[in-house]
């Protein structure tokens, strides 16, 4: 269970939405699906993100989000290494250009 109390309505605050990819690109650029352990936890992972986004948007109704797509593409080329919270470079820029967009918006 999350509580928040806030006074305001979190203006100030910005949300990167995002959950765990559930598809990665291989070294030729293929779409593959993650299996096992690692698909079972990111469908896990990516219920407890949904709640916690809907918790954070009701109790902050003015904060701003980042939100690319609800199904961002890992990568095998990723510098830390396959996992389903590590994008596509695409992804990453996408997030800077939507956070500048808001920063520029103040």
């Amino acid at each position: 269970m999350i509580l928040l109390k806030f006074s305001g309505g979190g203006e100030n605050i910005i949300l990167h939405k995002v959950y765990f990819a559930n598809y990665y690109l291989d070294n030729n650029d293929e779409k593959i699906e993650f299996e096992g352990s690692i698909k079972n936890n990111t469908e896990f992972n990516n219920n407890v993100l949904n709640y916690y986004y809907e918790e954070f948007t009701k109790n902050l109704p003015n904060a701003r989000l980042i939100e690319i797509s609800t199904n961002p593409l890992a990568t095998v080329n990723h510098r830390w290494g396959l996992a389903p919270y590590h994008f596509t470079d695409d992804y990453y820029k996408e997030a800077i250009v939507q956070l500048k967009r808001i920063i520029s918006s103040d």
